[in-house]
């Protein structure tokens, strides 16, 4: 299911970034989009572990998940452009 459910989420990410952020350094944009997803997924379970080790729940480390969710939408709310761009016909 995981596999499923990113591999429908996957073309998501530069399709958006395309959208948000196009221009020369596009590229460069969806490298390090991509770079902090993966750096966020091979340190996310071993910093939520280590928060339920520490706190004996899952409760904290829900709720830093929640805080960096927001965090997230704050940031590419902050850095997407404020004008709608003309999109030439096909």
């Amino acid at each position: 299911m995981f596999g499923f459910g990113y591999g429908a989420a996957a073309p998501l990410f530069p399709s958006v970034a395309a959208d948000l952020f196009f221009g020369k350094s596009f590229g460069l944009i969806v490298a390090v989009i991509f770079l902090g997803a993966s750096i966020g997924g091979s340190l996310g379970p071993l910093i939520m572990g280590l928060l339920r080790d520490i706190s004996g729940d899952y409760d904290v480390p829900f709720e830093f998940s929640a805080v960096m969710l927001w965090i997230s939408c704050l940031l590419i709310w902050l850095t997407a452009p404020r004008k709608v761009r003309k999109v030439g016909r096909i």
